[in-house]
């Protein structure tokens, strides 16, 4: 392989009319223009890719928050029926303390109407006792007359007494009934409280479990949204890379090409560009068929992979041409490091060879200008070569022109 800048000698190889040179040049036009549309198609559908892609995110986004909120309202809505429960268990301890004062109290007037009782009739056995006592002694005068009278009035008020006392204990034993009522109903109360209680509990676990199966199916679609980016980005990179070679498509690898430029301007570093063009590829479809030639193009690949270093841009700009970028290396050090790569390919199993037109960036140079640059030192190479070939012909009587 002969490598070779824009300021070598224009040669023209023998036996190759202007003509054509120029339909060779138009043919090669045409080509480029259709290369050109196809990669404004191939920037259009990335383009679009893009732009789903942003839309799935800002709705894998909104569904998101929205799954996020509406767990977030659950758990408030259990945590506040959490609250509820609490309170009505509160409420209905408060009920069993007060019907449990209300029965201690019931029964204290139940003991103090069972004494009222027992008092009233000792009263009427006393009053009983008083009463024989002056039936006894009804005939007698004077001052037993007067004893009988006094026993009558104690045996009176005995009576009443009894009277009251009876009266004190159905009043007591009323206001007991009247508290076991009012425990009753504080029992029933608290009753109802801690079914309520117990149903708020169970409506909370319900919406917790809901939030926490949202939370999941938030997770679920995370990570769904995730896989969908990674795939896009998977297509979005295998609709950038040539499936052959391995390396970018020329639209892409444009795209990476004018920011290698920009790079270089905004570093002031150097930038030296490559054109290069498999050797023999035409021949070797001809002769071994387009498989031979396939595994050609990507040894060729391989071996730029392989040599350059991971940073150097490489694309295939079509046919059995690439495109390098090598950043930071003047010309005679990028034609240094291509003479390595020709090395490796030609110990490799295919044994291939390029042709390499190479044109370091100027200053102020635009990238079309760049490309001409470099794509007039390849053709001036092929003519090189061409000769070079056309001797050696001349000279075994084998025609090896590719």
């Amino acid at each position: 392989m002969a490598v070779s800048g824009s300021h070598d000698l224009v040669l023209d190889p023998r036996g190759v009319s202007a003509q054509d040179r120029d339909d060779a040049a138009e043919l090669r036009d045409r080509v480029a223009d259709r290369r050109d549309e196809l990669a404004d198609v191939r920037d259009r559908v990335s383009d679009e890719r893009d732009q789903a892609t942003l839309a799935a995110r800002e709705g894998d986004a909104a569904a998101n928050l929205e799954s996020d909120l509406r767990g977030d309202r659950r758990d408030e809505l259990s945590e506040a029926r959490d609250q509820d429960a609490t309170r009505r268990d509160r409420s209905a301890n408060l009920q069993d303390r007060s019907a449990d004062r209300r029965d201690r109290v019931a029964h204290e007037r139940d003991q103090d109407a069972y004494r009222r009782d027992r008092a009233a009739a000792r009263r009427d056995r006393a009053a009983d006792d008083a009463d024989a006592a002056t039936s006894a002694d009804g005939g007698v005068g004077g001052a037993g007359g007067a004893d009988a009278g006094e026993a009558r009035r104690i045996a009176g008020a005995a009576r009443r007494d009894a009277a009251s006392d009876r009266r004190h204990s159905e009043e007591d034993r009323v206001e007991a009934a009247d508290e076991r009522h009012a425990a009753r109903e504080s029992r029933d109360k608290s009753a109802e409280g801690r079914t309520a209680a117990g149903l708020d509990r169970d409506a909370s676990a319900v919406e917790r479990a809901a939030s926490a199966d949202d939370r999941q199916l938030s997770g679920l679609d995370r990570e769904g949204s995730a896989a969908d980016r990674a795939e896009a980005v998977a297509l979005r990179d295998a609709a950038s890379v040539d499936a052959l070679s391995g390396v970018y498509l020329r639209g892409p690898g444009m795209m990476e090409l004018a920011r290698e430029v920009a790079r270089a301007r905004r570093t002031e570093q150097p930038l030296t560009i490559a054109f290069i063009d498999v050797d023999g590829l035409k021949t070797v479809n001809d002769t071994h068929g387009h498989a031979a030639g396939d595994r050609l193009l990507a040894e060729v690949a391989a071996s730029l992979q392989d040599n350059l270093r991971p940073y150097d841009l490489i694309f295939r700009y079509g046919g059995d041409e690439f495109v390098c970028a090598l950043a930071g290396l003047i010309h005679d050090e990028a034609t240094e490091r291509l003479a390595e790569v020709r090395d490796a390919l030609a110990g490799g199993q295919t044994q291939g060879s390029f042709t390499a037109g190479l044109a370091e960036l100027e200053p102020g140079e635009s990238l079309p200008r760049l490309l001409g640059r470099a794509d007039d030192a390849l053709y001036r190479q092929r003519g090189h070569r061409d000769q070079h070939l056309t001797e050696s012909a001349r000279s075994t009587g084998v025609d090896r022109r590719g």
